[in-house]
Order: C-alpha cells, then sequence, then structure tokens
C-alpha cells in the first residue's frame, strides 16, 4: 500500500497536482484500499511515506515539491469558471445529429487547467456510420465558440459499436475514469463497461455522475431523421475522403486514430511522453510499477 500511493503521487506531480487523501485512495494505482482513511493513516504512520512526502492544507505532494499547492489553488480558481463553460458547451455538443455521448475530459475534467483561457476537451461517442458527420457538425461549433473567445477541443469521436480502446496503459486509464459525463449517461457507462481493464489499474475508481441534465430536442430528432438513410452515409463517407488522407500526414504515433470508426486526433503522443516521465520517477524513487 505504501508503494501504492507513491505511485499516485507520483503520477500526479507530472501534472503539478497535488492530492487529497480521497483522491489518493480513488486513482490508487494498482492496489485496492478499503476507504481514504486507510490512506490517511499510512500517510501519518508510514516512516517512508512521511520521509517523502509533506501535507499541507489537505494536500500531499512530494517533499520536494512545497510550491504545488498554491499552483493548485489557483488552478481550482481558473478551473470553476471553465467547468460551467464545458457544461453549457457540452449540452451544445449534444444537439449534434447522431451525438449519443458528451464527456470532458484532460485537464478541465481534473480542474487543474493550466490557466483561464485553457482548451476544453471533450470526447463524443456518436452512432455508428455517422462518426465523420458528426465531428464536421462539431467542427463548426467550435469555430462558432472560437469567435466568442472559447477554444473547444472535442479531439476524440467514437462510434458506439467500437468503445473497446486498443491502448490499455496507465494513461488511457486514467484519461477513462477521470472524464466527466455531460450528457449520454448510458453510453458513458458502456464505454466504462466496454474497458474493464482500466479498473485493474485503477480499482478503486468510480463512474462520475453527470454534470447537466439530459434533453433530446425535436430539431436532433428531425435531422437524424433525415440524414438517417443513404443521404447521411453518402455525407459521412465524402467527409472521411475528404480529411482521412490529410489527418493520416500528420500522424506520429498509434495514440492517434484516423479511420470510419474513429477520429481521435492525437497527433503527438502526450500520453507516451507522460508514461515516460512517470517511470522515470518510479526508477528515481525506487517504487516498483505494481
Amino acid at each position: 500500500m505504501e508503494s501504492a500511493i507513491l505511485r499516485t503521487v507520483l503520477y500526479a506531480d507530472i501534472f503539478d497536482y497535488p492530492l487529497t487523501a480521497e483522491e489518493i485512495y480513488l486513482y490508487l494505482i494498482g492496489r485496492a484500499a478499503e476507504s481514504p482513511l486507510e490512506v490517511e493513516r499510512l500517510l501519518r504512520s508510514s516512516d517512508r511515506l512521511r520521509e517523502l512526502l509533506c501535507q499541507q492544507q489537505g494536500f500531499v505532494f512530494l517533499r520536494t515539491r512545497p510550491e504545488l499547492v498554491e499552483r493548485r489553488q489557483a488552478r481550482e480558481a481558473h478551473a470553476a469558471p471553465l467547468l460551467e463553460s464545458a457544461q453549457r458547451y457540452g449540452h451544445w455538443l449534444a444537439q449534434i445529429p447522431f451525438v449519443r455521448m458528451v464527456a470532458v475530459t484532460g485537464a478541465v475534467a481534473m480542474r487543474n487547467p493550466s490557466h483561464a483561457n485553457d482548451d476544453i476537451d471533450y470526447m463524443l461517442i456518436v452512432q455508428p456510420g455517422r462518426v465523420w458527420l458528426a465531428r464536421a457538425l462539431a467542427v463548426l461549433l467550435v469555430r462558432f465558440t472560437r469567435l466568442r473567445g472559447v477554444e473547444l477541443c472535442p479531439n476524440y469521436v467514437l462510434a458506439a459499436d467500437k468503445l473497446t480502446q486498443t491502448r490499455t496503459d496507465l494513461y488511457v486509464a486514467h484519461e477513462l475514469t477521470q472524464m466527466r459525463p455531460v450528457y449520454g449517461y448510458a453510453y458513458y457507462c458502456a464505454l466504462l463497461n466496454a474497458n474493464g481493464w482500466a479498473w485493474e489499474m485503477l480499482p478503486n475508481s468510480s463512474a462520475h455522475p453527470p454534470l447537466t441534465s439530459e434533453t433530446q430536442p425535436p430539431i436532433k430528432q428531425a435531422l437524424e431523421y433525415l440524414l438517417r438513410g443513404r443521404i447521411g452515409s453518402l455525407l459521412d463517407g465524402l467527409e472521411y475522403r475528404r480529411r482521412a488522407a490529410h489527418f493520416q500526414k500528420r500522424i506520429h504515433s498509434d495514440a492517434a486514430v484516423i479511420s470510419p470508426h474513429a477520429v481521435k486526433g492525437h497527433f503527438h503522443d502526450h500520453g507516451q511522453r507522460i508514461l515516460e516521465a512517470y517511470y522515470e520517477r518510479l526508477e528515481r524513487y525506487d517504487v516498483t510499477p505494481y
């Protein structure tokens, strides 16, 4: 359990993110705990943890990083209005035909944006056969909100029948367990159920409640009716062929996915860099990966 706590703090340290004891419990890597009290007891009683970690204002962090408490508090202040915007514009994304789930991901989901105008990342689950059409409509919304000074990034659009993730590492596990659903809670739960491997890495994590209530406006139903057949399939295919060749030139890792079933615009493998930094920290502090 000591090693699990250290692993969890070391992973969060990559993001300059000190954790509360409850957050350590929720995102404990490779080990289940009975409750946050078990984590708190070890933080107080373990000589090893007391030597390496510090607690201040309810946060736990490496003794070498005392500046992180103030940094997290500043980022929490940035996060509040960004989360409000994420909910509002997530509701707008949900009005796009064939969108079945909208979830906030990345730094905003963790209340850890680096600045007040940080990008708002989203994952969308879409009806099969309409991934590229729905994405094209989402891009129109992105361009509109940019005029308002808000940067939306629906950078992962996935067909509802292809929910199982091909990458099964700690970074993806965190992305799955940290996302905040805005719309389509049943599809969100289906996504989590299709990737049960993530709970082997983060066994204390659980589903998050939706950020907003769900509605299905008549205009969305009408557009889906009009685009349900050959016209919609033709438009989706045309958009895929139009954009796929351009995107393929930008792919430098297997983190990006361009196919009829998914658009994952992670052209530079941020996740791999995070994992490399994590394993470097594990080695430095003599902690086993699991």
